[in-house]
């Protein structure tokens, strides 16, 4: 079987990336082992995404007030409406494309933790913008976990079925093992797969190449129509006549 075009750049970057995974395992302390991690694929989000997309890392506020508290990685337009505060800043929903969980190792309870911080985003009120082009269309941030390394796929599946969390994952990246997507579409995410007559909730790919590649296939063609979308936040100022309230 004749291998993708982009399978073998896929293949070199998780040799490239895993190698440097492992040199991480040479410091003692934690907290600076847990914070390389992310910059490694922080630096890895950086070259592949478009231009006018970003990474950062802080909090979520959307229209009607709801906070996220903070979110390990945070890809969001160059254009996000921003709020400051020092260098943990706060972005409005509108303008979040997606978050990452990132986790050294994903076991069930690292799972566990992973989930529960999506389901602060899921609980975002976003208002979707018009779209100014076709293609894949998700009309919310999407959520993504990626992990190094992690439990059986057996365990991760279970996992997510008996929280009921088959349509909280859009897609979940182990380096060492692949890549687990969800192919449910009225969840906002597209059938990955459209030639199968028949699709199981949550589809996986054990490819050596597949949590890099399939991270990216998911920036890239969902990033296309989200940086068409417009952006309103006329509803963060209501009610207006409220303005010229001092109390």
């Amino acid at each position: 079987m004749k291998r993708p075009v982009l399978y073998d750049y896929f293949d070199k970057m998780t040799d490239e990336l895993l190698s440097s995974y492992n040199k991480t395992k040479l410091q003692k302390s934690s907290d600076n082992m847990g914070e390389n991690r992310e910059i490694l694929l922080n630096n890895f989000l950086e070259v592949c995404l478009p231009n006018k997309l970003s990474v950062k890392k802080g909090e979520i506020w959307d229209k009607k007030g709801y906070q996220t508290g903070e979110i390990d990685t945070i890809i969001t337009r160059d254009d996000c409406p921003s709020l400051l505060f020092g260098n943990r800043n706060v972005y409005l929903a509108e303008g979040i494309f997606a978050v990452i969980e990132v986790k050294t190792k994903l076991s069930r309870k690292k799972l566990i933790e992973a989930g529960e911080k999506l389901e602060e985003v899921k609980a975002l009120n976003v208002d979707f913008g018009l779209t100014m082009t076709s293609g894949l269309v998700c009309e919310r941030p999407l959520r993504l976990v990626f992990a190094y390394e992690g439990a059986t796929w057996k365990t991760i599946e279970d996992e997510i079925t008996k929280r009921k969390w088959e349509k909280l994952f859009d897609i979940i990246c182990i380096l060492k093992q692949g890549a687990l997507i969800s192919a449910f579409k009225d969840g906002g995410i597209e059938r990955l797969f459209e030639d199968k007559k028949e699709v199981e909730s949550l589809l996986i790919s054990s490819g050596k190449a597949s949590a890099l590649g399939f991270l990216y296939y998911f920036l890239i063609n969902y990033g296309v129509t989200f940086l068409a979308r417009s952006i309103n936040i006329h509803q963060y100022f209501e009610p207006i006549s409220f303005w010229d309230n001092e109390k």
